[in-house]
């Protein structure tokens, strides 16, 4: 075959397109040694991994120009080499795979639940995620060599498979949380980003300040400027009953449990600015009603809940 060397040539081979001439050439370079098949089958991998119809339209003099710097031809005449003379040189195919690897981009999948609903994630590498509710998961649809990482929008329960080559990075507005494997919560009420770990150690590090390492049992809050808390000590068996689909406060402050109520359901809760704000409240609930939920709820604080038509006001109990 005399056609200069493009990275079509490989498209052309993987979609039936090469005439028969030139694909008897190939198949006959995939007999010589194993390295030519094995860099073979890593181009077909990274094939696999994009959708064609959302890839942009090769640029072949960039492409050229790549494969020319990747050879150490920059200086030389641009003389562009018949195709297996090419395979001759020994240029390895996982470089034509990695220039395809730069100019398409990885597909990505977003996981969004609804209101009440709880979603059971599975990610490339084998690790599990419980996605709370109105809560969203974006992710590539397959991890790179060097890391794994997500971006979550709301609550969400990682359980991440141990690789000790690959950080678990979880991505937020305000921080980034860091693992090899472990079990841990992330929650990003408002503008901040909250973690609790249940199992291994994670680290917590806000897009602006240092970070800090978190054990089983400890939780912090931080939002893009730093930390809102220190590190505090809670029973991470409550998140195996979020899990379960149970809604659990154990001395928790009224404007927490707010902001857990208004996850789950979607719903505005309002709280006056003259109720106290260091009173706490514990109990649990099946995500059933939420008017029925927030009637315990002030039962036990004394307070009155308003019907509004945004949702619902909590509001210190009106005297006869």
């Amino acid at each position: 075959m005399n056609a200069p060397v493009e990275p079509h040539h490989m498209h052309a081979y993987l979609t039936g397109e090469m005439d028969p001439q030139d694909q008897t050439a190939f198949e006959s370079w995939l007999t010589e040694n194993p390295q030519n098949q094995a860099a073979f089958e890593q181009f077909k991998s990274l094939w696999a991994q994009m959708e064609p119809e959302r890839a942009p339209k090769l640029q072949m003099d960039r492409v050229w120009q790549k494969i020319e710097q990747s050879c150490g031809l920059s200086n030389k005449k641009k003389t562009k080499p018949a195709l297996f003379r090419w395979w001759a040189w020994g240029f390895p195919l996982a470089a034509v795979g990695l220039i395809w690897f730069w100019l398409w981009p990885v597909a990505t999948i977003s996981v969004q639940s609804g209101p009440q609903e709880q979603r059971l994630v599975s990610l490339p590498d084998g690790s599990q995620v419980t996605l709370d509710s109105n809560s969203m998961l974006t992710f590539p649809a397959h991890f790179d060599r060097a890391e794994r990482s997500v971006t979550l929008e709301g609550r969400a329960y990682f359980s991440v498979e141990h690789d000790s080559t690959r950080p678990f990075r979880v991505q937020t507005q305000a921080a980034k949380v860091t693992v090899l494997g472990t079990q841990f919560e992330v929650w990003t009420p408002g503008s901040q980003t909250r973690v609790w770990v249940a199992e291994g150690r994670v680290r917590v590090n806000p897009l602006n300040g240092d970070p800090v390492e978190l054990i089983q049992n400890q939780q912090i809050a931080c939002d893009a400027q730093g930390f809102k808390s220190d590190i505090a000590t809670r029973n991470a068996q409550i998140l195996d009953e979020w899990i379960k689909g149970k809604l659990i406060f154990e001395r928790v402050p009224l404007h927490e449990v707010v902001l857990s109520l208004e996850s789950v359901f979607g719903k505005q809760i309002e709280v006056a600015k003259d109720l106290p704000t260091d009173r706490t409240f514990t109990g649990q609930f099946e995500r059933d009603q939420l008017a029925n939920i927030l009637q315990e709820v002030c039962l036990s604080f004394q307070y009155d809940l308003i019907t509004t038509p945004e949702g619902y006001r909590i509001q210190a109990r009106s005297t006869p």
